[in-house]
């Protein structure tokens, strides 16, 4: 029983320190790849859920202009965390996809389709917190969005 209890306690301490100290902090932490935001926002991507037809039809409706509902919010609310890593990404310095810039217009631009699907949730996002009077929480969505 002490040793679970001894291991809960450094879990805790542990994701204390984690949480809290920036990445430059840590002494294995590449300094160069810390600040791209590009790093980031594939996490986020990789977190998004899979909405079915009617979620889907649920948020096109919301981003055409219907008023938001229950549904609505519930159905963003499963992209929480990667809208969380989308503000966070918002906030780096530089953004660095690794793209093959000499193929010109036939370079692969293969985190299109995800960033589009971020960018119109966090715009639902912002639609339901416009409405909810939740301005300045609105906007930050409308600025990670665009950024």
């Amino acid at each position: 029983m002490m040793k679970i209890r001894y291991t809960i306690a450094l879990v805790a301490i542990a994701g204390l320190i984690c949480s809290t100290a920036p990445a430059q902090d840590f002494p294995n932490v590449n300094k160069a790849l810390a600040d791209n935001a590009a790093l980031v926002y594939w996490q986020a991507f990789s977190l998004l859920p899979e909405f079915n037809d009617a979620e889907q039809e649920t948020l096109d409706d919301l981003l055409d202009g219907n008023q938001p509902g229950a549904k609505a919010t519930k159905t963003v609310r499963r992209a929480n965390e990667s809208l969380r890593l989308m503000h966070r990404a918002a906030k780096h310095s530089q953004c660095e996809w690794g793209l093959e810039y000499n193929r010109g217009a036939e370079m692969g631009l293969p985190h299109l389709s995800q960033a589009r699907k971020l960018s119109r949730l966090a715009c639902a996002r912002a639609r339901i917190r416009f409405s909810e009077g939740k301005n300045e929480a609105a906007i930050d969505d409308v600025l990670a969005a665009v950024f």
